[in-house]
């Protein structure tokens, strides 16, 4: 057995022990348990009987699915969540983190012939950031866990017959994968890599991506109704602003448990880290090549680039989260290095035993002085010298200590690299191995201990109602994505993003932060992004796109926000003085209130609720579940005759893409009226095509005889109203 076959089965196994660990537990992150998981589940559901969903009904007044750029809803591995969660999403993180771990190992086997340093390598990449930790948004990750086979088939471009095939089917399965922006950072490396690395022409690579572009245009040609009937990808400054990790986020990459920026005195950003210690070995091992050795001028100019970029000084149109280029970054350094085989050895000679002595000296100092008492006394002295005596109300005492504990935290892993590279230095053969070591530990603690893992059993959706609720005809709104600081996103921040030292009072007790119950509690009471899951309608959500009519629909503040959220100004002035809002994953509801005449005019009637709400009609108390109605909220679906006379329509057949109705005698004096985003819906009664009258947010049809009316969506006919601007 050779060691390529050992390094295979390696792979295999910790892709399996993974696949299990997400078997018991998911990490609780917006981008994982209210966007991506409750869109695979959806899909999986309908894959399992045979449908594939063009459209998703259920959130923002139905919005297109298939052709999701941001999902990849129609990549083969979304085949695996027809299985039952959590064996679903299991078997998708196994098989993603092995497509990942082999495909980077191949490439970097074709860099060094050393197989032991290609597994180290591709360790590093992925324990570093933009692997493991990724996993946390698998819409990015599966995009990423295509980079590697992706580079390693463009070394089939030098080949004179057939080099075309397996370079096009890779990069056509990474183009339907996912995040359209690490698409392009995908097809940015691969440019570079065919032409820098594997010293392909330049006629043949664009030729190359020219076929690419060619056999994959029809995904980006039917994902254009989605695109640009939303908020979601602008040219302007402010959007490429959000998400964005400014100058001084760039300390996280040397200290991965000081996380992200302080704002507004309250909060606390605690993004993932991108790039970890191990990261930062191989910048070194960089750095002392091009000391040591003249690098390629275009490689320096390239990482410059990337580097100036990721800073977020330059807008780039239509791109947001400047820091994630360090992806780029981080690859680009690990091929550099890995081209030159004595770039470990280096670390391991002896003559640096001295410096790891010193780095595990200074590691400790450094711990220790920021979680001892010495450094909140000096810091508090400097800010009182630099401010001229000016009280911080944020800086206090506490806070401080905190952030020394984080500060302090940051150091261990430094000081076990030391202990592990002294060690490699005492002996060379299996200096390699101590670093593998220290790639493994560090890379399970920092990622680990940055994620917020909860049993996957406690991903419970209620799917049944009282008899009193009529799920079918109306739409459902839950307070969980809508009443400020009360839902799902209250939650996380509570347990996540707020640190211990906040001013701002946490509405989430510390018996609720230490169990599980308000998570289960808070999907129970259906976040509307899980409302395809459970089959009933919405009006709010989170979702890669969101409709800009609709966003526009809700950009006025309600009325009464102010007094009906006194109790969210009294702890936070910010909330009230803000205007600025922003529509990337859901509608911003953060100044409209429940009782706004707006949701009922969208055929919201029912309001679900986990606490007890001002002036709203309660229609039952169900455990700790509240039920709230709006009377005059029209169905979904109704007949309307003359101005004033309206009757329920009741479908005889309902799916993701279409909706019938039995039409009969009494029904055709009348107009059948269906509340949804009309866009790409045709209507054909008894097999021939009838008009439809589309409003904003509405479909309004004429039967025109006895017989079977059916309402399809149309990928295609939505393209076409797209460029007729209908």
């Amino acid at each position: 057995m050779t060691r390529k076959h050992i390094h295979l089965i390696a792979f295999i196994l910790f892709s399996i022990l993974l696949s299990c660990f997400y078997y018991h537990f998911v990490n609780l992150s917006t981008d994982t348990i209210i966007l991506f998981l409750a869109q695979k589940i959806f899909l999986g559901k309908w894959l399992a009987g045979g449908i594939l969903p063009l459209f998703n009904p259920h959130i923002f007044l139905g919005v297109p699915f298939a052709f999701d750029v941001g999902m990849g809803n129609i990549h083969p591995f979304n085949l695996f969540f027809a299985l039952p969660y959590p064996l679903s999403f299991a078997v998708w993180v196994g098989i993603t983190v092995f497509i990942f771990l082999y495909g980077f190992y191949l490439f970097f086997c074709s860099i060094t012939k050393d197989k032991t340093l290609a597994l180290l390598y591709t360790f590093i990449l992925f324990f570093s950031g933009s692997g493991f930790v990724r996993l946390n948004n698998p819409t990015i990750f599966v995009t990423i866990a295509h980079y590697g086979i992706f580079l390693y088939s463009l070394s089939f471009l030098r080949e004179k017959k057939g080099g075309y095939v397996l370079p096009l089917i890779v990069g056509f399965f990474m183009t339907i994968s996912g995040h359209l922006q690490f698409v392009v950072y995908g097809y940015i490396l691969g440019f570079l890599v065919a032409i820098f690395h594997y010293k392909i022409s330049l006629k043949k690579t664009v030729l190359f991506f020219i076929l690419l572009a060619f056999s994959t245009s029809w995904y980006y040609i039917f994902s254009l109704p989605l695109v640009m009937d939303s908020t979601r990808l602008g040219a302007g400054k402010e959007y490429a602003d959000i998400g964005s990790i400014r100058p001084l986020q760039h300390l996280q990459l040397i200290l991965p448990f000081y996380l992200g920026m302080i704002q507004n005195g309250s909060s606390w950003n605690a993004g993932p880290t991108t790039v970890i210690l191990s990261s930062l070995l191989l910048v070194f091992l960089f750095i002392r090549t091009i000391y040591k050795r003249k690098i390629a001028s275009y490689y320096v100019i390239i990482l410059s680039i990337c580097i100036f970029l990721s800073l977020g000084i330059l807008n780039i149109p239509f791109f947001r989260g400047a820091g994630q280029i360090w992806v780029i970054i981080h690859i680009i350094i690990l091929i550099i290095v890995a081209s030159y085989k004595d770039s470990i050895a280096l670390l391991v000679e002896e003559r640096w035993r001295k410096s790891y002595l010193l780095l595990i000296f200074f590691s400790i100092t450094a711990f220790v002085f920021f979680v001892s008492p010495l450094f909140p006394l000096l810091f508090q002295n400097g800010y009182a010298m630099l401010k001229h005596g000016a009280v911080s109300l944020f800086f206090t005492l506490d806070t401080v200590r905190a952030i020394g504990r984080l500060m302090g935290l940051s150091f261990i892993p430094m000081g076990l690299l030391g202990f592990m590279m002294y060690a490699g230095s005492m002996n060379k053969k299996y200096g390699i191995y101590f670093l593998l070591l220290f790639v493994f530990i560090e890379g399970l603690l920092v990622n680990y201990f940055h994620g917020y893992f909860i049993p996957a059993s406690a991903l419970s959706v209620k799917t049944s109602f009282p008899k009193s609720i009529d799920a079918k005809t109306y739409r459902i709104q839950s307070t969980s994505d809508v009443i400020p600081y009360t839902g799902f996103h209250t939650y996380m921040s509570s347990i996540m993003f707020r640190p211990p030292f906040s001013k701002e009072k946490s509405m989430i007790d510390l018996y609720e932060e230490q169990s599980y119950d308000k998570l289960k509690k808070t999907l129970v009471t259906i976040p509307t992004s899980w409302a395809a899951v459970a089959n009933t309608y919405a009006v709010q959500g989170y979702n890669t796109f969101v409709p800009k009519k609709l966003a526009t629909y809700f950009s006025n503040f309600s009325h009464n926000y102010q007094s009906e959220y006194s109790y969210i100004i009294s702890r936070n002035e910010e909330f009230a003085k803000t205007t600025k809002t922003s529509h990337i994953n859901a509608l911003d509801t953060s100044r409209v209130t429940m009782n706004d005449d707006r949701w009922g005019r969208l055929g919201i009637r029912y309001i679900i609720s986990d606490r007890p709400l001002k002036k709203y009609e309660l229609l039952l108390k169900e455990g700790g579940t509240y039920y709230y109605e709006i009377e005059s909220a029209p169905p979904i679906y109704r007949y309307i005759e003359g101005t004033d006379k309206e009757t329920v329509a009741v479908p005889t057949y309902v799916n993701p893409n279409r909706v019938e109705f039995a039409i009969s005698k009494k029904e055709i004096s009348k107009k059948l009226v269906l509340i949804m985003n009309p866009k790409g819906f045709v209507a054909f009664q008894n097999g021939k095509e009838i008009p439809i009258e589309k409003g904003d947010f509405e479909m309004i049809i004429q039967p025109t005889q006895i017989g079977r009316l059916t309402v399809f969506y149309s990928p295609l006919r939505h393209l076409i109203e797209v460029f007729r601007k209908e």
